[in-house]
């Protein structure tokens, strides 16, 4: 899979859960809280989108990863 494909997969699973992205954020904030102090405001939210996505990715992949 390409860049492209696997945020066009992302992108339409978001679309289609917004509450799980919503957990997965509110997850993302209460497990980076800590870093508050050490990351600057760009870094915690790159964080929080690289949690989320990869959160994202696992959800989407769960079936082949069973397997």
């Amino acid at each position: 899979m390409n860049e492209t494909e696997i945020t066009a997969m992302v992108s339409g699973f978001a679309k289609a859960n917004p509450e799980t992205i919503k957990r997965l954020n509110a997850a993302a904030h209460e497990m980076l809280n800590y870093s508050r102090e050490e990351l600057t405001a760009k870094e915690l939210e790159a964080a929080q989108v690289a949690f989320c996505l990869g959160g994202a990715w696992v959800i989407i992949n769960q079936v082949n990863i069973i397997k």
